[in-house]
């Protein structure tokens, strides 16, 4: 064999198994990503759906309110 075949060799024997390995662990980091992307996604929407029905609530408890003090002064001064 020539020196350069030697070389070849030698570097597909000790370089090709550690990139199959730095391979796999780059596929499974890229998993572990879009699972967490995920989560986080569907975290985000519970967030929003609490913040909107937090508001919701909030609102109808103003008109409720508003109500409450409208009837209270139509019967307070009946026309």
């Amino acid at each position: 064999m020539s020196m350069v075949q030697d070389v070849r060799q030698a570097l597909q024997d000790t370089v090709a198994p550690e990139i199959r390995e730095l391979k796999a662990r780059l596929d499974a980091l890229e998993s572990r990503m879009e699972r967490n992307e995920a989560s986080a996604e569907r975290r985000h929407a519970e967030v929003l759906t609490t913040i909107r029905d937090a508001m919701e609530i909030t609102h109808l408890r103003e008109r409720i309110t508003r109500l409450e003090a409208e009837r209270e002064s139509k019967a307070q001064h009946p026309a």
